[in-house]
């Protein structure tokens, strides 16, 4: 189970009571983001994150970069709409790959399906 810092739950509990977490504290320049599910039963989730404007992304890049390596997720705002999320880039090892591709065992047809489908498009 994660660690809650108590500024997270007061900025949650302020959410829950005013549907805004903007106000005082570490969490001024933050918001609520509901992120749909990305496929079918997918569940939707909602985020705390930090909005920056597009100009102030541009002016300060460094510190964006900064907060990002920290593991933060900013979503990034153009005359008020959100139109960039930039986060952490995955990491990740041929493990986790090679596991995914062993546990996955394709049916007999999918080989034929592949080359005739780059026969169609060649």
């Amino acid at each position: 189970m994660a660690v809650v810092p108590a500024a997270f739950e007061d900025a949650a509990r302020h959410l829950a009571l005013t549907g805004s977490v903007r106000g005082p504290g570490p969490f001024r320049d933050h918001r609520a983001i509901v992120t749909r599910g990305g496929h079918p039963g997918g569940r939707n989730t909602l985020s705390l994150m930090r909005l920056m404007s597009a100009a102030e992304a541009s002016r300060d890049l460094g510190a964006l970069l900064d907060a990002v390596e920290r593991g933060e997720t900013i979503v990034i705002t153009r005359a008020g709409r959100h139109v960039a999320l930039i986060g952490p880039a995955p990491t990740g090892n041929g493990a986790a790959l090679n596991a995914v591709l062993a546990a996955y065992r394709p049916d007999e047809d999918l080989a034929r399906d592949v080359h005739a489908t780059r026969a169609l498009l060649a």
